[in-house]
């Protein structure tokens, strides 16, 4: 990997990614953003308002520091950008913010080119570059896990790209059953005071996807965890009660709950090996660091488990 990318790629995920790809980089240079279209995929849909007119305000007071990075276009969608008339030249694929920032000013904006991304390596990297900054909103965040997915990526290695714990892609990969009307709730249009948590659409996900806008609209407005689990244990008693064979509670799946105590097992086994070894020749102080994140994750996926658990024994209360 020449030296541009080597210092633009400094996480060795990236690295990872593009170290077989022949994707070849330009040193930097300064084009006009009239050349330059948004990535079709953008990873990030919402810009913080008051954030882009700080980073505006910094631009124009000592300049863009740090550069973007953009690939060329193809011949076909060249041709079809002089077609239409436009003069774009390359595709945005990473520093949306900057580029943003440098167009309100009227500046040139300044990239590293990439030559030979793949669409499915260019939204990758963006997704890595993006998700390692500024904070996305949990529906960007699901959108990304479902399209990394769905190009041939498995639960790790998303996990590893977008920058998240395995719990997490897990419990974001629940989400993925929501009602779309309830997953609008995690993002825009939906206002920021008024948008559900992660957490309490977690639990709505537990229901068949008939009753999933029912539990989120009787919930209101910032609900508790507390108050989602109670509601959804009371719909789906009544759901049973009511003795329609057409709205029965959805039964617990417990595949997820299988695979996560599959990789607790294993991920728990290495961890208390380790402990067991240091614990005899002593955890030496540049290695607490990493044993406590270990730890702290299956801590997570314990109590992920526990939760996924408590809904299957609601189900089974229900029925």
């Amino acid at each position: 990997m020449s030296a541009v990318a080597s210092s633009f790629f400094a996480d060795p995920r990236l690295r990872s990614l593009l170290d077989q790809s022949g994707v070849t980089f330009a040193e930097p240079r300064c084009i006009p953003t009239e050349h330059i279209r948004r990535m079709l995929q953008q990873p990030r849909q919402e810009f913080d308002p008051s954030g882009m007119q700080s980073l505006t305000d910094s631009i124009g007071l000592v300049g863009q520091l740090q550069d973007g990075l953009v690939r060329p276009l193809s011949s076909e969608e060249l041709v079809a950008e002089q077609q239409s008339g436009s003069p774009v030249q390359f595709e945005l694929v990473d520093g949306e913010r900057r580029y943003r920032a440098c167009q309100a000013l009227g500046r040139a904006f300044s990239a590293k080119v990439a030559i030979g991304l793949t669409p499915e390596l260019q939204y990758l990297v963006s997704v890595a570059l993006n998700f390692n900054r500024e904070p996305h909103n949990p529906l960007e965040t699901l959108l990304a896990i479902r399209n990394i997915r769905s190009v041939g990526h498995d639960v790790e290695a998303t996990a590893k790209i977008i920058g998240l714990s395995l719990p997490t892609v897990y419990k974001y990969l629940r989400l993925l059953e929501l009602d779309d009307r309830v997953l609008e709730q995690l993002g825009p249009p939906t206002p920021l005071e008024d948008r559900l948590g992660v957490s309490v659409a977690y639990v709505i996900s537990s229901v068949r996807k008939e009753l999933q806008w029912t539990v989120c609209h009787r919930l209101g407005k910032q609900p508790t965890v507390q108050q989602a689990t109670t509601l959804v244990a009371k719909l789906l008693k009544e759901d049973a009660t009511a003795g329609n064979p057409d709205s029965q509670p959805r039964r617990f799946d417990a595949r997820d709950a299988r695979l996560m105590l599959e990789r607790l097992w294993a991920r728990g086994e290495a961890v208390v090996s380790r402990v067991t070894r240091d614990a005899i020749q002593g955890i030496p102080e540049e290695r607490r660091g990493k044993l406590h994140e270990q730890l702290g994750s299956l801590l997570e996926t314990l109590e992920l488990l526990r939760k996924e658990l408590a809904v299957g024994r609601a189900d089974e209360d229900a029925r």
